[in-house]
């Protein structure tokens, strides 16, 4: 995939690297000096005074034998060893319009950190993920934002075929919900609602759950797969708060309910939840912020569902490469609905019944494909989904 052309980059809102100095003291002099032997925030302090006084002729000579010297190529666009400058000089040429330059410094330096845009695999720096998340929104490139945002690395090389029994469970009442039938002609407009916690009904509901002989059956599980937002991380560890030290937990972008225009959709920072559910694994999320959230609003529109659907193969290939026979997977009824209906499911001589594919020991036709209902689960044994 070659980046394409973008003219008069805006850059406001982007965070300038370094700290700022508004010393006098630094001149054109400082881009004779070793790179080596110069602190490297200095450096790009100094350069930054001098584009505050308007010697961008100056700083642009500064910032390039910093780079040179570091090992960067800006013909070719080859990064240099220091991240630091690397972006420092995607900042300047930002900010004089050479935005063409800047973009392929940035695909470039986050190429350099085992980046790939084509499968979406972000980069071991989280400030290059992020700058190329906001180039790509300014842009326009959303697809390969989205790319970023839902990537999950995979645990190694794809497993060899075998049967794995998958329990989905819709999580259990959220106080959206609960809003939503008490008022439903204003409920969405409520912003109190944002990644909405379970309602006192939603957590009996678990407490029931955690109590009868379904939860008997999640016994062996040792992977518990999570949507990042609070009803469904809550619904998970009240229900199975015996598998907290036993299993594996992991949350992921990809499982998360179809965004929508309306609060509950949107989900809090993952460090905000990485402090309230500690015994969760939020690793595989690209970003801190809700940048999902960003592309659809940018759109102004809600998530199509051909990106669900999307997002539900995204997610069956990771769970292909998983090596536990027994996985427990929390999420939302829309995101559930399009997993069963189109991803897991053939219609049946294009009539309404369907059979619900990949299962080990029966077929099981359907008439049609009911949502779940919150607190519901479904378990099936399942063969390899292809991708």
């Amino acid at each position: 995939m070659s980046p394409k052309p973008i003219a008069g980059t805006n850059t406001v809102g982007l965070k300038e690297p370094g700290t700022a100095s508004t010393s006098r003291a630094a001149n054109s002099s400082s881009c004779h000096q070793d790179s080596h032997s110069v602190n490297t925030s200095l450096l790009l302090a100094r350069c930054q005074t001098l584009q505050s006084l308007g010697c961008n002729e100056d700083a642009c000579k500064l910032l390039l034998h910093a780079f040179k010297s570091e090992g960067g190529d800006p013909e070719a666009a080859v990064p240099c060893r220091n991240q630091a400058v690397n972006l420092a000089l995607v900042h300047f040429w930002w900010g004089i319009n050479e935005s063409l330059n800047a973009e392929k410094l940035l695909i470039a330096a986050f190429q350099q950190s085992s980046g790939d845009l084509q499968s979406g695999r972000p980069c071991r720096s989280p400030e290059i993920n992020l700058l190329l998340a906001q180039h790509f929104l300014r842009t326009g490139w959303l697809d390969s934002l989205i790319k970023l945002a839902i990537a999950t690395p995979t645990a190694g090389t794809d497993c060899k075929p075998m049967k794995r029994t998958v329990h989905f469970i819709r999580h259990a009442e959220g106080q959206h919900n609960l809003a939503a039938r008490l008022d439903p002609k204003n409920w969405h407009l409520r912003y109190d609602l944002l990644d909405p916690p379970t309602t006192a009904a939603g957590k009996k509901q678990c407490r029931d759950f955690a109590l009868s002989t379904t939860q008997n059956h999640l016994c062996n599980a040792r992977l518990i797969v999570t949507s990042p937002m609070n009803r469904t991380i809550e619904t998970a560890t009240y229900c199975m708060a015996q598998l907290v030290n036993k299993a594996q937990w992991i949350a992921l972008e990809s499982i998360r309910e179809q965004i929508g225009t309306v609060p509950c959709d949107h989900r809090r920072t993952v460090s905000s939840h990485r402090a309230t559910f500690p015994h969760v694994n939020f690793d595989q999320i690209t970003f801190d912020d809700d940048i999902l959230k960003a592309v659809y609003q940018h759109n102004q529109c809600p998530e199509p569902d051909e990106h669900v659907i999307l997002r539900c193969l995204a997610f069956m290939k990771w769970l292909n490469t998983r090596p536990e026979k027994e996985i427990v997977v929390v999420s939302h009824g829309n995101f559930l609905f399009q997993l069963f209906s189109y991803v897991l499911t053939q219609s049946a001589n294009k009539q309404d019944e369907c059979t619900i594919n990949y299962n080990a020991d029966r077929r099981q036709p359907v008439k049609p494909i009911a949502r779940f209902r919150n607190g519901e689960m479904r378990s099936l044994v399942l063969n390899t989904i292809p991708s």
